[in-house]
């Protein structure tokens, strides 16, 4: 059990008596831990903006309950998301986005089309009982919403367009659909607890 999470701390309380959660819950690695596994691993997680991949080979790179995760738009125009890793000595297809006609392990050379088949394996032609189908990336749920790209790590889950049923009626005259991708900026923020 996970420090200060008991029984006791679970229990709901009248708001009038209530309290915040401490304040550990937010800082202690072992939370995000969990987070990561019972909610973000579990969950849809918005990665992106369908403009990042608006042609086919265009991909961008995000990170889901500390996954690596890709997603590209495929030579036919559907949009598709994979693990970040190859399948053969896990190393990344890629370390930014771009746009690219197939994905490449920088490693060992393997070679993946934008549909996660495996293509090509340098100095793997002649070697016995492998088979190109069984080494293909490891695809991940993918779908959009209002422009909005969302991934699900898990392998059941529920319809994204389920989930935001009657949102977009909502929030109108709000157009999200409508917004374009502009950039993404990422800041470094020292913001680790005392147990780090």
């Amino acid at each position: 059990m996970l420090p200060d999470l008991n029984e006791e701390a679970l229990q709901i309380t009248p708001i009038e008596r209530s309290e915040t959660i401490p304040s550990r819950w937010y800082t202690d690695s072992k939370f995000h831990e969990v987070d990561n596994e019972f909610i973000f691993a579990r969950s849809w997680q918005n990665v992106g903006h369908v403009g990042q991949v608006q042609n086919a080979g265009d991909f961008f790179i995000a990170t889901v309950a500390q996954n690596p995760i890709i997603v590209v738009r495929d030579k036919d125009g559907e949009l598709r998301a994979f693990y970040n890793v190859c399948c053969h000595r896990g190393g990344p297809l890629a370390t930014r986005n771009g746009r690219a006609n197939a994905l490449q392990c920088q490693y060992h050379g393997w070679t993946y089309l934008l549909d996660g088949s495996l293509r090509g394996v340098p100095r793997f032609d002649r070697a016995e009982l492998f088979d190109k189908k069984d080494y293909g990336l490891i695809s991940v749920a993918v779908d959009i919403w209002e422009g909005l790209v969302f991934v699900y790590l898990a392998k059941e889950h529920l319809s994204l367009q389920k989930i935001f049923e009657g949102i977009a009626e909502r929030i109108s005259p709000i157009k999200l659909s409508a917004m374009k991708f502009h950039r993404r900026l990422t800041y470094e923020v020292n913001c680790k607890g005392k147990d780090e």
